[in-house]
């Protein structure tokens, strides 16, 4: 019985680790996305000694806010090497329809002192 508790408590310590590991990239991922922070976080005067608290992305939506945005720099990367001429880009990474409200459209920031002429729609906001 005691490998037993030995065993489990090992597992147990695992699986702590590999959550704990999981969530800071995931907040570390939350930081590197371009998403407007004041209008995607909302802040709410709490009763209990007025502070405030900011809602922050799921998961699952940091991983499809995530994967737009790769989609987004990856046609970007792909149309400057087919030298085009279109500059506008939309994704919509909800798994609703666009019928039932239309999404609000974000402009990326630019870390290079430039911004760019592509959007994408982000349905959690």
């Amino acid at each position: 019985t005691q490998l037993k508790y030995h065993r489990r408590s090992r597992a147990n310590d695992r699986e702590r680790t590999r959550m704990r590991l999981l969530n800071e990239s995931l907040e570390h991922l939350r930081t590197l996305l371009p998403i407007d922070s004041i209008s995607c976080y909302s802040s709410t005067d709490s009763s209990n000694h007025g502070a405030m608290l900011e809602d922050k992305l799921t998961k699952i939506e940091t991983l499809r806010t995530a994967s737009a945005y790769i989609r987004v720099l990856t046609d970007l990367l792909e149309d400057s090497n087919n030298s085009s001429t279109s500059s506008s880009y939309s994704y919509n990474i909800s798994d609703q329809p666009q019928q039932q409200q239309p999404p609000q459209v974000y402009q990326h920031s630019s870390y290079f002192g430039y911004t760019p002429n592509y959007s994408y729609y982000h349905p959690y906001c």
